[in-house]
């Protein structure tokens, strides 16, 4: 599915967390680990007197030193560090153009530093070509609990499953499914005083969600029957419910649609509140 775990590092305590996920991610993949470090000329610099030379030297010691220290904790692991010039947000996604799997560290609820501040971060994660996946807090702090879905059954795209399936089966976890919906049962139009046929009622509505998630499902089911798949169809906000199954999980996963808009990529709704206060490695992985 992926040709590397590439981890983009600006020397902050939250992307050397990310790179410790993303290391454990390699091994379990069997990939080799890229360490990118996106470099210009006139980034913003808590000390903005050193001359470039200087920050170069110190981007390079930082790629070095932990690319060292994550091959003597994964000696397995074939790891390299690269510094490259240009907008962070940029290269971060030409490197999920080039079939890596890129990963972002993110800070506290939201706010993220250095080459991945805020705008770049969002950036990254909506113009990028395949998943990206955000890590906040340290790797030893993530649940052993199941992959979470936030699946939206009116346009449940293959790219959108695979990536779900796959995780559970490499992570050797169970898959949770949640589609969030609210039900609103319709009654027809009538004259006053006549009899009309009503629309259909909240069970009926739930026994063909239950139906249309059981048919998405089975094929990915048959595909990875190691996973054991729980499908979940509760009421309420997306956002809140999302944000309450993501605790004790492992890992959730949601999508974006990849689609050209005048002002550029956007995120949904509910995949950006979840960019912000998901407390657990979060993916977002496009689809048309």
């Amino acid at each position: 599915m992926f040709r590397s775990i590439t981890v983009g590092l600006d020397g902050s305590a939250e992307s050397l967390a990310a790179a410790d996920w993303a290391a454990g991610e390699a091994r379990r993949r069997r990939l080799p680990l890229r360490l990118l470090a996106a470099w210009t000329a006139d980034a913003h610099d808590l000390t903005p007197y050193v001359d470039a030379a200087a920050r170069r030297e110190r981007c390079d010691a930082m790629l070095r030193a932990t690319a060292e220290r994550l091959a003597r904790a994964h000696p397995e692991l074939e790891v390299v560090g690269r510094r490259q010039t240009g907008v962070p947000s940029v290269v971060l996604r030409a490197a999920v153009a080039e079939g890596a799997l890129l990963v972002v560290g993110s800070r506290g609820l939201g706010a993220v530093r250095g080459v991945l501040l805020g705008s770049v971060s969002q950036a990254t994660v909506a113009g990028a070509p395949g998943p990206v996946t955000v890590v906040r807090g340290e790797p030893e702090d993530v649940p052993a609990g199941p992959v979470v879905l936030g699946l939206d059954l009116t346009q449940p795209a293959d790219e959108l499953l695979e990536f779900a399936f796959d995780a559970a089966a490499t992570h050797g976890a169970g898959l949770r499914v949640v589609h969030v919906w609210n039900p609103t049962p319709t009654v027809a139009p009538v004259a006053v005083g006549v009899p009309g046929p009503v629309g259909p009622t909240t069970e009926e509505l739930a026994g063909e969600l239950r139906e249309t998630l059981a048919a998405t499902l089975r094929p990915w089911q048959a595909k990875y029957p190691e996973v054991t798949v729980r499908a979940e169809l509760p009421f309420g906000r997306a956002t809140r419910v999302l944000r309450e199954a993501a605790d004790g999980a492992r890992l959730v996963v949601v999508g974006r649609r990849d689609r050209s808009v005048p002002l550029g990529p956007r995120l949904g709704r509910v995949t950006h509140s979840l960019l912000h206060h998901c407390p657990v490695p979060l993916t977002v992985v496009p689809h048309r």
